[in-house]
């Protein structure tokens, strides 16, 4: 996905392609940035479904798990400090100067290109009509006992 969005912010790719590479069927080949920055820095959670709790939310969960204000402080004061230096000082591995050489080399042909697009595009729009029939297939077993 790193990838896929360099190559997009270059103009070596259209920002269609990487939509329909998220289809189903497709499968596309780009060069794979390398790890070494790869960071998760927040997650986000829902609030945890009722039923999963026998019909009741509990009563300590909200919207969503947050840090307190102290705690995110803390939290962006090691981003600047520590994180960022760490990451910035890991672009200089060699690694990455080998990903960007191979990632100018990136070509495709224009008409496979708007046609790998088109199908993408039309893999999307016929979603709700696959949800609609995996959904009439799951009543029909269910009303035959299956």
């Amino acid at each position: 996905m790193v990838g896929a969005a360099v190559a997009v912010a270059r103009g070596a790719l259209p920002l269609g392609a990487v939509a329909a590479a998220l289809c189903a069927p497709a499968r596309v080949a780009l060069p794979l940035a390398p790890p070494h920055t790869l960071t998760l820095v927040g997650a986000r959670f829902g609030r945890y479904p009722a039923e999963a709790l026998g019909g009741e939310a509990a009563p300590w969960v909200g919207d969503r798990l947050e840090l307190r204000e102290s705690g995110a402080a803390a939290a962006s004061a090691w981003r600047a400090s520590t994180l960022a230096p760490a990451l910035s000082a890991l672009l200089t591995h060699a690694d990455w100067a080998e990903w960007d050489r191979v990632l100018d080399r990136l070509t495709y042909d224009g008409g496979d290109m708007r046609a790998f697009v088109a199908a993408g595009e039309a893999w999307a729009a016929a979603a709700p009509a696959r949800a609609a029939a995996r959904a009439e297939r799951a009543a029909a077993a269910v009303a035959a006992g299956e």
